[in-house]
């Protein structure tokens, strides 16, 4: 499908300051978000896909993954159309979870990892979902919100999990953690295994059990216009409400970003995600866009600027979609000279306003325009 954008023959006002080189229309294949990685993994299946806090995946492993996750969410009852609630900060387990749920053809939803039960309880009841996968210390806040609903509006299954186990085996312990220099709030947190608390009213699963080997998985039949994501607005004017997207409004979104932004356009390039998943510019612009342009997803739990600042430099980090605040806050890191950023050759986002002084130590330190 091919979703024309002002074109200057019709004399749109757009026209006249459309960037040279970058098309006016976008021909989406009617396909699933799923076959991007599929495509990943079979023409590149050794290339780099993904790095977390010092763990590497490839475009197999990360098809792997995701192809077992499905088998067991497939176990737990979920198919075509079900939606499934993520309640986890940035992990490896976000991206598996999400491409699972599309291989099976279900709607994944994102909440916010610091919403409160009374918060929650809207989500589940209102999108209907009755699985839910959730990091293992904020999992109990899911399941107060759940046990205090209808009967017949519960969460059935539970799916619990570890952030240390995204972790390299080398890192999962606070002391091992804070010998690597990770931010002293993280060094206790990704790596302790929170205890898992008793819930008569939902069924409990761990996430090793759902990865365990299964039997066939239902054919596969994503289309384009099949919903793939409901996100929840911040109810600001009344509760929150679920946004419908389509496999082919998110996949038009990370398309443009090859001819927009360049990502995927050099052998090697990186995106940085720094900004939170369960919102459209940390999934949409940063993981599926990488995934789309196939640019290695360097994943960070949340911000932090020393930590962001490493990143960019160690794994040569070439786009950033991000926050202004993220931004003047890295400017303003006392270290920041001890870290090469030079491998940057896109920076940009939104949310709010870019204050021009910020924008000109950018261009001036980086020659990077924001």
């Amino acid at each position: 499908m091919t979703h024309p954008i002002d074109d200057p023959v019709h004399g749109q006002p757009h026209a006249a300051v459309w960037p040279a080189g970058v098309p006016h229309a976008l021909a989406v294949p009617d396909e699933s978000l799923w076959c991007p990685l599929v495509r990943n993994a079979q023409q590149a299946p050794d290339a780099p896909a993904l790095h977390f806090m010092g763990r590497r995946w490839t475009w197999a492993e990360l098809h792997a993954e995701a192809l077992a996750l499905a088998g067991g969410l497939h176990r737990l009852g979920v198919g075509a159309g079900d939606r499934v609630l993520l309640f986890m900060q940035n992990c490896p387990q976000y991206v598996l979870a999400c491409h699972a749920l599309w291989r099976l053809g279900a709607v994944a939803l994102p909440v916010n990892p610091m919403n409160k039960a009374d918060e929650l309880g809207h989500y589940v009841h209102d999108s209907g979902a009755r699985v839910a996968l959730a990091s293992a210390d904020i999992a109990p806040e899911l399941q107060r919100a759940s046990a205090a609903l209808p009967a017949d509006a519960r969460l059935r299954h539970l799916v619990w999990l570890d952030l240390a186990d995204a972790l390299p085996p080398a890192l999962r312990t606070p002391e091992a953690a804070r010998a690597a220099g990770w931010p002293t709030a993280w060094c206790d947190w990704l790596t302790t295994r929170a205890p898992r608390v008793a819930d008569p009213t939902v069924q409990a699963h761990e996430w090793a059990e759902l990865l365990a080997p299964a039997g066939p998985l239902p054919p596969f039949a994503g289309r384009a216009d099949d919903l793939a994501l409901l996100p929840y607005t911040s109810g600001t004017t009344g509760a929150p409400k679920g946004c419908r997207h389509t496999h082919a409004t998110l996949g038009h979104n990370a398309l443009s970003t090859g001819p927009w932004l360049g990502l995927g356009s050099r052998p090697g390039d990186a995106q940085l995600v720094v900004v939170p998943m369960f919102h459209i510019t940390g999934l949409v612009m940063g993981l599926l866009g990488a995934v789309r342009q196939r640019a290695t997803v360097v994943l960070l739990p949340r911000w932090d600027r020393d930590m962001a600042a490493r990143a960019i430099a160690s794994e040569r980090v070439t786009h950033w979609p991000n926050i202004p605040t993220m931004v003047i806050d890295l400017l303003a890191a006392p270290g920041l000279d001890g870290f090469d950023l030079s491998s940057l050759r896109y920076i940009g986002g939104g949310g709010t306003a870019m204050p021009q002084a910020v924008a000109d130590r950018l261009r001036e330190r980086f020659g990077l325009d924001y």
